[in-house]
């Protein structure tokens, strides 16, 4: 339940048990006498011709019904609703005194809140209010205010968020967890299971490669699902390379491959900082493939320790993501260039370029180019030619870079040394090219128009 909707329910509350008080106050009508507004006696069966109340002597007509004098009907109250609203109409107008003080007062009244209340409120969407419970019961929990039972229900809750991917973690569930641990009120088993759930891997392979073409992979750590600030540190070895269920017996060579990483988990971070570009030239073990679906699969090999020295460790387990891709046969293209006339302004008003001399007149120089947004992805080899000599056409490549479809405020570099070109301006090319995009994991359409920047100043000195 929101913050707002603790002072919107007992307002609403309050105004609705305020009416039903003033129509039971009222009552209802019993009968249709005529009564004398001034005193309340009952004019009923008065004299003929009386135009005075016999009992306070208040003029009341000969007419009654035209007399403003006399009103009509002794009426009952209802007693019933009467004591079913008064309590309500109480309890609400000490609830919002309560809200106001807490808020005007600066009290923090999430302290004098049962345990029950915190954990619905812990399980609840309003953020503020979350984070606010759970913060109230890690401190129950370091104080020693809060053991027993509730406290491993709300472990067991903890590490069901934390189990569940679908759901965003909230770093308040890992702060009860550790501090818990802390407190020497956690099980080894919870806390083994904490650790073994606290990072997770993505795993991707191109989607459709080309026999004869490198078979890009790519592994990133998800964001951490502990406290903020955990106490715990994540080592991963990559020890066996990866694995094509559909050939087992096949296993590429183990270039560009980075085997191990370790890094500190904080639900502030992404986790253990580790994204990890791989490939194999692969002509020499997907001979004996067969075209068609395939299933890549990475093994790890994780330990999770509770200090930075790795004494101990809280567990080890091994994770095995696993990612599908499509072989396709050597004639058949997996990269597709567009050319659409509608898009040709769009790259090249989009696309900017920097070259700017590093360490005086005799240092590299760099490129830097920035992509803004551009809607189709681009692959292209980098060239440079001296723009007073372009006729001549003396192009140097210098690098490659990539830049994924809407990838906005990215940009990728190079460096060239200043014996290849070093005038005062220079032309730069991206020329489209579908063995860059083919390196990659998710490039499968690019640009496939150059695009040129002529008379580009070099910055620097």
């Amino acid at each position: 339940m929101s913050s707002i909707s603790w002072m919107v329910i007992p307002i609403v509350t309050g105004f609705a048990a305020a009416a039903a008080l003033a129509f039971a106050w009222r009552g209802r009508r019993v009968d249709a006498h005529p009564i004398c507004r001034k005193c309340g006696f009952d004019l009923f069966r008065r004299p003929p011709g009386a135009v005075i109340c016999p009992e306070c002597g208040a003029e009341i007509g000969i007419s009654l019904r035209d007399s403003g004098a006399v009103r009509y009907g002794h009426r009952q109250k209802r007693q019933g609703l009467a004591l079913i609203a008064a309590p309500i109409l109480l309890i609400c107008v000490s609830w919002i005194g309560l809200l106001a003080w807490s808020h005007f007062g600066g009290v923090d009244f999430n302290r004098f809140k049962p345990v029950w209340w915190l954990a619905a409120q812990a399980r609840g969407k309003d953020m503020p209010s979350r984070d606010a419970a759970l913060a109230e019961l890690c401190s129950r929990v370091t104080v020693g205010q809060l053991r027993g039972a509730p406290l491993q229900a709300l472990v067991e809750r903890a590490l069901d968020e934390q189990g569940d991917a679908s759901k965003k973690w909230t770093p308040g569930w890992g702060n009860l967890v550790e501090a818990a641990h802390g407190a020497g009120a956690l099980a080894a088993d919870r806390w083994q299971r904490y650790a073994r759930q606290a990072v997770s891997f993505e795993f991707a392979v191109r989607p459709k490669v080309r026999r004869g073409d490198p078979l890009p992979l790519m592994v990133s750590t998800l964001p951490a699902r502990v406290a903020r600030g955990s106490c715990l540190y994540c080592v991963s070895s990559m020890r066996r390379r990866p694995e094509i269920l559909e050939a087992p017996e096949l296993t590429p060579s183990a270039e560009r491959w980075t085997p191990f990483f370790s890094d500190r988990l904080d639900a502030g971070g992404a986790g253990p900082s580790l994204s990890v570009s791989m490939g194999w030239s692969i002509p020499e073990w997907t001979a004996q493939m067969p075209v068609g679906a395939l299933t890549a699969r990475l093994p790890l090999e994780l330990t999770i320790y509770e200090s930075p020295s790795r004494s101990l460790p809280v567990v080890q387990f091994r994770c095995d993501p696993q990612s599908k891709w499509e072989l396709l046969p050597a004639d058949v293209q997996s990269v597709r260039t567009l050319t659409d006339p509608n898009l040709r302004s769009e790259v090249s008003e989009r696309i900017r370029f920097q070259i700017s001399r590093n360490q005086g007149p005799r240092g590299p120089v760099s490129i830097r180019i920035h992509d803004n947004g551009v809607s189709v992805g681009l692959a292209f080899d980098i060239l440079i030619r001296d723009a007073d000599s372009a006729a001549e056409g003396r192009e140097h490549r210098v690098g490659e870079g990539t830049f994924a479809p809407r990838s906005r405020n990215s940009s990728v570099g190079c460096e060239y040394e200043p014996e290849v070109l070093n005038g005062a301006r220079a032309d730069v090319i991206l020329r489209p090219s579908v063995a860059v995009a083919a390196r990659t994991v998710y490039l499968t359409e690019i640009w496939g128009e150059e695009v040129v920047i002529k008379n580009v100043p070099v910055d620097g000195p």
